[in-house]
Order: C-alpha cells, then sequence, then structure tokens
C-alpha cells in the first residue's frame, strides 16, 4: 500500500518542477528585473574581424516581407527585426510575440547559430525583440521544414528596446508653457 502515496509524491513533484519551468520560460523574461539595457552581440567567430565580414549590401527589411515572399530575397544580406527564440531545435525569429505564442512558425524564420553561441547567449537573447543581420536563405527552412526560410551567417543581434524601456530610461521632456489668446469679452 506504501507504493500509491510514494509514486503520487513523485508524481506531484515532477509536475512541480515542470509547472515553474512553464512559468518562468512564460513570465521570466518580462520581469522588471530581468531586463537587459540594449547590447549588441556579435554572433561571428572570435578569430574573424568585423571588418572581414562587415558588408555594405545589408538591406533593412520587415520580417513580415520576408515570411510573404521567402523567394524575393533568398540569398541576400539581410537585417530584420521580430521576436527572438533560442532553445534545442526551435531557434527562430519570429514576426511578434503573438506568434511564437500561438507557434505559428509560417511567420518566422528559422536562426543557424553556433550551438555554443546560442547555449552562452541563450538568457540573454532569448525571448526579447531583436534586429538580427545575416543572409537569408528561402531553401533551408530549419528543423522539420516548419519555418518559411533561414537566416545563416549572422554577424550580430542587437537587443531592441521597447518603448518601455524608453520612456524608463530617457529624461522626461520638461513642460512648455502655453500662452494662449484671452477671448474678449463681448
Amino acid at each position: 500500500m506504501k507504493v500509491l502515496p510514494t509514486a503520487l509524491l513523485v508524481f506531484v513533484s515532477a509536475a512541480a518542477g515542470a509547472a515553474f519551468v512553464l512559468l518562468w520560460d512564460r513570465y521570466g523574461p518580462d520581469l522588471p528585473d530581468a531586463r537587459r539595457p540594449l547590447e549588441r552581440y556579435e554572433a561571428r567567430p572570435a578569430d574573424v574581424s568585423p571588418a572581414e565580414t562587415a558588408r555594405a549590401d545589408v538591406e533593412e527589411v520587415s520580417l513580415i516581407a520576408v515570411v510573404a515572399d521567402p523567394a524575393k530575397l533568398h540569398g541576400r544580406r539581410i537585417s530584420v527585426i521580430g521576436y527572438l527564440n533560442l532553445e534545442f531545435e526551435g531557434n527562430a525569429l519570429y514576426v511578434d510575440k503573438e506568434a511564437f505564442d500561438q507557434l505559428i512558425t509560417e511567420n518566422a524564420v528559422w536562426v543557424s547559430l553556433d550551438a555554443e553561441f546560442a547555449r552562452r547567449e541563450a538568457p540573454k537573447l532569448s525571448r526579447r525583440y531583436v534586429a538580427i543581420e545575416g543572409t537569408f536563405d528561402a531553401e533551408v527552412k530549419g528543423h522539420l521544414g516548419m519555418f518559411a526560410g533561414s537566416l545563416r551567417d549572422i554577424d550580430s543581434i542587437t537587443v531592441w528596446d521597447s518603448r518601455k524601456d524608453l520612456e524608463r530610461t530617457s529624461p522626461r521632456p520638461k513642460a512648455i508653457p502655453l500662452s494662449l489668446p484671452t477671448a474678449k469679452p463681448g
């Protein structure tokens, strides 16, 4: 008879641990004390200089345009902004947080990063809006072919500050006194 209570205790402990992980994954990165200031992360190997990888032909495009017509941008160097998720077999840049939350992988591109870099930088970059520079490949569609394409040869990932971050860090503008014309009585 003691087997049942022990099995139940193990099950409840495992469920509580899983619930904590899910809650942290869902809400942890959005907590104010988990925010970090705007940072730029170089995604190239340490022995490659920025001059060797920097190119003037990088196009700034909307991730929506990339997802809508992947073939049009195939092979081009692009800079896009989106919601980044870094996890095993799930490195992707989503059009927005809602697409990530709802697992709409058609509204995302696979992000091909060095595994060590992804593991090391995931706590700083994952589940945040970022700008990424890399080469778009419409033919490689990531894990199980679920994505609209992929970003490879990534040079940099820059954390994208939210409006709330900017309002919190920038000084409040001074009030400008208005001198309104007064209406003359009748």
